[in-house]
Formats: structure tokens, C-alpha cells, sequence
């Protein structure tokens, strides 16, 4: 597996933490339990990916948004999770530009510096449940 995951579930998070590679298959099977955990949390959660460590090429993270799309359609997820990135660098960015734009999802997407940054922001999201945009 391309990532370690770890739910926490009373906080409506889930924490993908990404080694040096990311392929489309692994975004499919990291979809699939983000679908999962929404059955099992209500309202907003936020599925943070730690992507510090990946090198990835422009066209990995071209296949990686397709493989993405594919998995998304029938999906509803869009209104009801943030995603929090956790990375830096132009393709970390650019990833995380496209996320955020219609023909990727429109997902409400945050970027951090580190991960416990993006942790305290989900945390606080969740809690609080009066954050919408980057706290």
C-alpha cells in the first residue's frame, strides 16, 4: 500500500499519510475508504493527505486526478468533506488548484504546512462546525 491510514472518527478525520509514491490505483483505494468512512461519520469530515514525501512527475498527477474522476462519479461527496492537504511544491499545488476546480470535484480544499496544522484545523472544523473556509 502506497499510504498508512489512520480514522479518527469523533473527529470526523481521516489521516492519509502518503510514502514517496501516489498511482492511480492507490487513488481509487484511498476513494474507496473515504466513501467508506462517510457512512460512518455525519456531516462535515476531512480527509487529510500528507503528501510531503510523494515524487510525483506532472503526468502522475494528471493519471492520479483521471483515476480520480472515474471513482467520483455517482458520488455526492463533494458537499460534505474538505480535503486538507498537507505539502508543498509546485505540483502539490497544482494538484491541489485542480481539486478545488469544477471538472475535479469543486471540493472545498485546505493546504497545509505540516500535519498537525491540518489536524488542528479538521479538529477545530469538526468541533467548532462554524468554519467553512481555511481557519
Amino acid at each position: 500500500m502506497a499510504y498508512t491510514l489512520t480514522t479518527y472518527p469523533d473527529d470526523a478525520m481521516m489521516v492519509f499519510e502518503w510514502g514517496d509514491h501516489m498511482r492511480p490505483e492507490d487513488t481509487i483505494e484511498a476513494n474507496a475508504a473515504v466513501k467508506a468512512f462517510a457512512q460512518e461519520v455525519e456531516g462535515d469530515f476531512v480527509p487529510v493527505h500528507e503528501v510531503s514525501r510523494i515524487r510525483i512527475t506532472f503526468s502522475d498527477l494528471v493519471q492520479t486526478l483521471a483515476a480520480g474522476l472515474r471513482m467520483e462519479r455517482g458520488i455526492t461527496l463533494a458537499d460534505r468533506h474538505i480535503i486538507a492537504v498537507v505539502g508543498t511544491g509546485g505540483l502539490v499545488n497544482l494538484g491541489v488548484q485542480a481539486l478545488a476546480q469544477r471538472q475535479y470535484g469543486g471540493f472545498r480544499v485546505w493546504s497545509f504546512d505540516t500535519l498537525d496544522e491540518a489536524m488542528e484545523a479538521a479538529r477545530a472544523h469538526h468541533h467548532e462546525d462554524s468554519v467553512d473556509d481555511h481557519p
